[in-house]
């Protein structure tokens, strides 16, 4: 599962919406909207500015939808992998 992935259905569960995540990271809601839609990477800087905007650490995020598998993080963008 990749970084989008997992934000996207935290932030659909809790109510939350793009324009209040924009509104929090400075992050302009259209380079929102690709890096959560997977047309554009997401930097780890951006996931771990939408994660504290979303009230979430990084890292329950990732392992709170882990569901086991493993957790692979490169320089571009977080992804958890089966």
């Amino acid at each position: 599962m990749k970084a989008q992935e997992v934000i996207m259905s935290n932030i659909k569960s809790r109510g939350i919406s793009q324009a209040h995540i924009s509104r929090r990271t400075g992050i302009k809601p259209s380079r929102l909207s690709m890096m959560l839609s997977g047309d554009l990477r997401m930097p780890i800087d951006d996931f771990v500015l939408i994660c504290k905007a979303v009230k979430v650490d990084p890292t329950t995020m990732l392992s709170t939808h882990n569901n086991g598998n493993s957790i692979q993080m490169n320089s571009d963008t977080p992804e958890v992998s089966a």
